[in-house]
């Protein structure tokens, strides 16, 4: 790839194509290198320019954003940011699983003169998009979840930019039987972590759910915080739970995998397994350092497999990470942690 981020901007407004453009030259390393209107005019125009990175509407005439991800399917191929006021949940999981990076909303709809709120997370999306790995999931069959047991460990994952894909990743290669619940933070947008849910428990083994506030922690089950509110782990008699609160955090992110994995650290000891996997920006740092502090088990994806090496790599720069592990790896190795954590073994 050349110094500059070569990037088509796909949008059926010729006035959002304008914004788009003039938000993304504002550094120098991305050029907008041309426009198109709509799927058919991108087609051709990836096929003569062969850009980078894509932002893609969904919504448009002729060829929309998913009727595009499904021709170029199979293709080599620009990375795509999809860039739309479509807030369906089922519409923004679709795209990243047809091979989007990442679905970004316009500020206030379709057409959204404030576009530039965005600003430099736009494009820093787009520096993370020009570098993908993005694995192929086998389709599995879940197992029911067991009793819950009050030495049980305990797996909490947490992700950003390029997580859904790496979620369902590690996820699928999790047994089923897994002597351990697993805890799972996901910076989405509003209303979409119902989406991940579904698109989790489908190619898992593991029951998957959104987390209700009280619940308590059973092995075999996964639990996705909800967007909007906080995860953290708590004592329920001789058990462990799951608690929604709406604490600020440390971060912007809500839920955060700082509040998440700081909680673990504090209720798991020991048989608290951290996962720190692609993400942008720092998140995490503190509540791996608060786990490492207490004892757990703390594991980073590489930076080879990563869409951004910026969660990992802050925890493991910080000196708190025990294994630093490629992406198809780490379900393995989190199982086997399990089993040497477990209660027949400490």
């Amino acid at each position: 790839m050349s110094s500059q981020i070569r990037v088509l901007v796909v949008d059926d407004s010729a006035l959002m194509r304008t914004l788009i453009s003039d938000l993304l030259a504002k550094d120098d390393d991305i050029d907008v290198i041309d426009t198109a209107r709509d799927g058919e005019d991108a087609l051709s125009k990836i096929a003569s320019l062969d850009p980078d990175v894509l932002t893609l509407d969904i919504e448009m005439p002729r060829m929309n954003g998913l009727e595009l991800l499904m021709e170029l399917e199979g293709r080599q191929r620009p990375q795509v940011i999809v860039l739309s006021g479509v807030t369906d949940p089922e519409i923004a999981y679709q795209s990243l699983q047809m091979g989007a990076v990442d679905f970004v909303l316009k500020p206030s709809g379709t057409i959204s003169v404030d576009i530039g709120e965005l600003g430099i997370d736009l494009r820093d999306k787009v520096r993370a998009a020009a570098s993908v790995c993005r694995p192929v999931m086998p389709q599995k069959t879940r197992k029911a979840a067991e009793p819950a047991r009050p030495l049980m460990p305990v797996v909490a994952i947490a992700a950003s930019t390029g997580g859904p894909m790496a979620l369902e990743t590690v996820l699928a290669g999790l047994p089923g039987d897994l002597d351990a619940a697993v805890a799972i933070v996901q910076h989405l947008p509003p209303g979409f972590s119902r989406s991940l849910v579904r698109r989790l428990d489908r190619v898992s083994e593991l029951d998957v759910v959104e987390v209700v506030d009280g619940m308590t922690l059973r092995p075999g089950k996964a639990y996705v915080a909800p967007t909007g509110s906080q995860l953290r782990f708590a004592k329920s008699g001789t058990n462990k739970c799951v608690k929604l609160t709406d604490e600020p955090g440390f971060s912007r992110f809500i839920p955060s995998a700082d509040v998440m994995l700081a909680s673990l650290g504090e209720i798991a000891g020991s048989r608290g397994i951290g996962v720190i996997l692609t993400g942008m920006g720092s998140d995490g740092l503190r509540g791996m350092t608060e786990l490492n502090r207490q004892r757990g088990h703390t594991i980073a994806q590489d930076r080879e497999s990563c869409v951004v090496y910026g969660m990992p790599k802050a925890c493991v720069e910080a000196g708190v990470i025990d294994e630093v592990l490629p992406l198809a790896k780490i379900a393995a190795r989190v199982a086997e942690v399990v089993r040497e954590r477990g209660s027949g073994n400490r």
